[in-house]
């Protein structure tokens, strides 16, 4: 296994970043602003959602 194979390993799942809230903001303004395609938007919701 190769340093750059056990980074990525250790990396911690987005959701607990403290960037995630901005992440998501950020996620939902382009959904509303179009810049995310429709057949897209579900997609994206779903992975940001964190119920």
């Amino acid at each position: 296994m190769t340093a750059n194979e056990k980074a990525i390993q250790r990396q911690s799942p987005p959701w607990t970043s403290n960037d995630w809230p901005a992440d998501t903001a950020a996620a939902q303004a382009a959904i509303n602003s179009a810049h995310v395609p429709d057949s897209d938007a579900d997609l994206v919701r779903d992975y940001f959602r964190r119920d």
